[in-house]
């Protein structure tokens, strides 16, 4: 898919833009065991791997023309 080219990890700043979501929403999203968790180098930064990123759409893709969501 390579929605992030060149890239490993996006940050929640990148993550609220790509999607268009509140961070209330990514946090909504993080309490489903189906998003990707992200890693936390730091106690204020959060970072996720781009390729789980783009497998989590891909399911999500997948999961949407099989009519489960």
């Amino acid at each position: 898919m390579a929605l992030f080219e060149n890239k490993t990890y996006i940050n929640g700043k990148e993550i609220l833009k790509f999607f268009g979501v509140t961070s209330e929403t990514i946090k909504d999203w993080m309490k489903n065991k189906d998003f990707p968790k992200p890693i936390t180098p730091t106690s204020k930064t959060r970072l996720w791997r781009c390729s789980e990123i783009e497998d989590w759409l891909m399911e999500m893709q997948i999961r949407r023309d099989d009519g489960d969501i």
